[in-house]
């Protein structure tokens, strides 16, 4: 693998940090979020990993936001999609921005970039709220930011998840999460950064429908990286470079 990275010109690692349940490395304090790996083998892999690939390319450590087990022991936590059915993997918006979950997460992007000198970047993913985000301790959120008594309803009642409204709001609100973020990981000269979503058919928009319009994303966060999955969504690898420029 080291071989064929450094053959192919490739500078920048990224490793699987986990989740605020499940690490891939020794988080003090909470070792009940320990990987069965981990606790299995007695292994930092972050550790092991990032001083490997650090002595010769940037290494970026990835939290992924997806939480089960969370939601499963916290189930009013879960965030509620425009139909009224509960996430299972996905927190509220104001349990990210106010609640245990978020300052949790704060924690473990603090704890890395404090104790993992080869770690130059935390990257947080799976962060997007396009269709979940719409319970009650949501929408309080949103009526405080925006003065508005409900949601955006389409003409048949449901939620009109599209209006621009949402996405503005909920992005200034991850934002602003993503700034404390920011400021502790830059406390020991690490970056933040972001992965977004793309409007595939259309380049021309920031996308802002997931909460995280790119601009504002930017205020807040070093970097963000575009999720180009062409395999899933079905367009021509060719096609990514339109997606770089």
């Amino acid at each position: 693998w080291d071989q064929n990275m450094k053959t192919a010109g490739i500078n920048r690692v990224v490793l699987n940090a986990g989740r605020t349940e499940w690490t891939y490395f020794k988080w003090a304090g909470h070792t009940s979020s320990w990987s069965s790996d981990v606790t299995s083998t007695g292994i930092d892999f972050l550790a092991d990993d990032s001083t490997r690939y650090g002595q010769w390319a940037q290494v970026d450590a990835t939290i992924d936001v997806l939480s089960p087990n969370y939601i499963k022991a916290n189930p009013s936590k879960a965030a509620i999609n425009s139909s009224g059915q509960a996430s299972t993997v996905l927190v509220s918006t104001a349990e990210l921005v106010n609640g245990t979950y978020g300052q949790t997460l704060l924690s473990m992007v603090g704890y890395i970039a404090a104790n993992y000198p080869k770690v130059a970047a935390i990257t947080i993913t799976e962060l997007s709220y396009h269709v979940d985000g719409y319970g009650a301790d949501d929408l309080a959120l949103y009526k405080a930011a925006t003065g508005k008594s409900d949601w955006p309803r389409n003409s048949d009642g449901t939620i009109n998840i599209n209006d621009s409204s949402i996405g503005n709001w909920r992005s200034a609100a991850l934002g602003k999460f993503l700034g404390k973020a920011a400021a502790l990981a830059h406390q020991y000269g690490k970056q933040l950064f972001m992965e977004v979503g793309v409007s595939v058919n259309n380049l021309s928009l920031a996308t802002n429908n997931y909460g995280t319009n790119y601009a504002v994303m930017l205020n807040n966060v070093d970097k963000i990286v575009v999720q180009d999955y062409f395999g899933a969504d079905g367009y021509s690898p060719k096609y990514s470079s339109n997606v770089a420029q």
